[in-house]
């Protein structure tokens, strides 16, 4: 039985010993670093804030508009441009009538003012239920971002209709 006890002791540390091998391997392997794309990560709030515009009516009751605000926008803007965007709705960007509202916001150019600030143009494309069905603009205007890193995380911090 000793024997045995052995033969079966040092299977298994063997088996242990040879997966903690394998685990180191698998975690030493070098990967292909991963290239962030800036600009991707910077145009993210503006692209994902254009899909939320619908959603506003700013000709709502301003407790209405608050409250849609802070539910769609707050993710995208700082908390200084929600605030005034907030108290002046006539300064912000949403559903100024019921049609045509604005679908979504295409970004023309990303322009990096310091590492932690960059310029995003675009313009708000707006569509009628014509062109939601169908395809194409019913209209579309300029409109310029401040896109700046708080805390790691970029976010719109400035506006502009141009």
């Amino acid at each position: 039985m000793d024997k045995k006890f052995r033969t079966i002791w040092f299977i298994t540390i063997a088996a242990v010993l040879l997966l903690v091998l394998v685990i180191l391997l698998q975690t030493n392997k070098t990967t292909p670093p991963t290239v962030d794309n800036p600009t991707q990560q910077v145009d993210a709030p503006v692209t994902q804030l254009g899909t939320k515009l619908q959603l506003v009516s700013l000709l709502a009751p301003s407790a209405d508009v608050k409250t849609a605000m802070d539910t769609n926008y707050a993710p995208y803007l700082t908390p200084q441009l929600l605030a005034a965007w907030e108290a002046h709705p006539s300064t912000a960007l949403g559903r100024e009538v019921s049609s045509p509202w604005p679908d979504r916001i295409e970004i023309t150019s990303t322009t990096k003012n310091t590492d932690d600030s960059y310029t995003v143009r675009g313009n708000v494309v707006e569509i009628t239920s014509n062109e939601q069905e169908h395809g194409g603009i019913a209209d579309m205007y300029p409109v310029t971002f401040t896109v700046s890193n708080v805390n790691g995380t970029w976010h719109i911090s400035g506006y502009a209709k141009n």
